[in-house]
């Protein structure tokens, strides 16, 4: 069996930071309102961040058109 291992200080404190950041609202590259996906990240210790990773509608879809981004509600 597996031992379960401390996560790092350094990698606690990155979601720590990443989790409490403003959310963009415009797209850096188009200007175009972003949408926000709320991910979860899960650490070995069954610790989890849920972080809003900001998506630009334009920008993002041209990039990979096959797979349709969903908005969310906010």
């Amino acid at each position: 069996m597996s031992q379960s291992k401390e996560l790092p200080p350094h990698i606690k404190e990155l979601f720590d930071k990443l989790s409490t950041l403003p959310k963009p609202e415009q797209c850096g590259k188009c200007g175009s309102k972003l949408m926000h996906m709320e991910t979860t990240f899960f650490s070995q210790g069954e610790q989890f961040w849920t972080i809003p990773l900001p998506v630009c509608p334009k920008c993002d879809l041209q990039e990979n058109p096959a797979k349709p981004i969903q908005p969310d509600a906010s």
